[in-house]
């Protein structure tokens, strides 16, 4: 996880030297595993544990550590320009020189450290920007998702309660004019026109009167034979 905070390089340096390079060891491990999470995106290779570097820096006269060092300048350099960050800025080279040559005037240590802690940390805030940023999209996307769910649900509620109530008028229009029972053995019948195919059929002649009257009112016609 990365976290954005402040290092002071002349601290870092002078407890480094107090411990015998544990102290450093110790930050620099932190600082390894942050650079590796920001630079994810980069398709770098993970780098060595600071620890592992630390015991091989006994048997090489501290070349490897310096290398090592260098080599993570370089990825916060990268990562610096990824981010639109011009100060300060720091490379391999930068850093090799500042240490060694400036090590001749006591004051190379602090300012190659100063300059890598000060771009790692600001590094560090735009990565967490970056990240703030991804998350507020993510939430606005699932905030729209969730609210294009939200009404499709009533769309289709709003549909459904809308079949249901014509299902309810066709069901009351069907109570209030039920289908003409049509039975030959009646003794009340109902044809229409000169046509001998029975249209509905009575057992009472009010009833096929009344019936009658209707149908030739809402047709326009007359009824013949009362």
């Amino acid at each position: 996880m990365v976290y954005a905070r402040r290092r002071n390089a002349f601290l870092f340096v002078l407890f480094s030297l107090l411990t015998l390079g544990i102290y450093g060891a110790i930050v620099i491990e932190g600082v390894r595993k942050e650079i590796d999470e920001i630079g994810e995106k980069e398709n770098w290779k993970p780098s060595l544990s600071s620890w592992l570097i630390y015991f091989l820096g006994f048997f090489t006269l501290g070349i490897v550590p310096l290398v090592y060092l260098g080599r993570l300048n370089r990825k916060v350099g990268i990562l610096g320009k990824r981010y639109g960050i011009k100060k300060p800025k720091v490379t391999y080279a930068s850093f090799e020189l500042l240490f060694l040559l400036g090590s001749l005037i006591l004051i190379g240590p602090f300012l190659a450290f100063g300059m890598f802690f000060s771009l790692l940390y600001k590094v560090e805030l735009a990565y967490k920007e970056e990240k703030r940023k991804a998350l507020e999209e993510e939430r606005r996307r699932l905030q729209e998702e969730e609210k294009r769910i939200q009404e499709e649900k009533a769309a289709l509620e709003a549909e459904e309660a809308f079949k249901a109530k014509v299902r309810e008028k066709l069901l009351q229009r069907k109570k209030d004019n039920p289908s003409p029972k049509i039975d030959p053995s009646l003794p009340y019948q109902i044809h229409l026109g000169k046509s001998k195919e029975i249209i509905a059929s009575f057992s009472s002649k009010e009833e096929a009167v009344a019936f009658a009257r209707k149908l030739a009112k809402e047709k326009g016609s007359k009824v013949i034979g009362e």
